[in-house]
């Protein structure tokens, strides 16, 4: 849905991260609002396992709309690179990793959001202190409500949905 950038936020003089929609889906408006959706889903998400939004906003490009996220940047890896790189990991390890995700989790879910998308590639690890932070909201729902989902499509990685995603029940 997007592509994510390292940048500098000049006027607070830190390194962030800043995800911008592909171009030809930021003058869809089913795709803007789906990435309003992820921004807002972020801001109201206190926790330190997962990546905190600076900003959100649209700006007028060469090529239309573009819509853009500024973030925390995590310097570190995904879940997925160091898996693939490192293989299987020491207990201790993986323990510190879910049980950051766990938490992160339990934060979004007491604030009627669910991600629908919780895989390797959506972990960063940070590479200095070990700790792990989800990130990409794009596709999350608050529970209970109406979206930009129709009926009967089952959004995420199909490897890694839960049974209550790929059986069309509610989250």
């Amino acid at each position: 849905m997007g592509e994510v950038w390292k940048g500098t936020d000049t006027r607070l003089g830190r390194t962030v991260a800043i995800k911008i929609l592909h171009a030809g889906l930021s003058n869809s408006d089913k795709f803007r609002a789906r990435f309003q959706l992820e921004a807002r889903a972020v801001a109201a998400l206190q926790s330190p396992g997962i990546v905190a939004l600076y900003d959100y906003g649209e700006e007028e490009g060469d090529d239309g709309l573009i819509s853009y996220l500024v973030m925390e940047l995590v310097r570190g890896r995904s879940l997925a690179e160091i898996l693939r790189d490192r293989g299987p990991l020491p207990p201790a390890e993986v323990m510190q990793i879910v049980a950051a995700a766990a938490d992160a989790l339990e934060t979004a879910h007491r604030h009627d959001i669910i991600h629908r998308d919780i895989k390797p590639a959506n972990l960063l690890v940070d590479e200095e202190t070990g700790a792990a932070k989800i990130v990409d909201f794009g596709i999350s729902a608050a529970r209970g409500a109406s979206g930009l989902t129709e009926t009967g499509t089952v959004m995420g990685t199909l490897a890694y949905a839960s049974p209550e995603q790929l059986n069309g029940a509610e989250l």
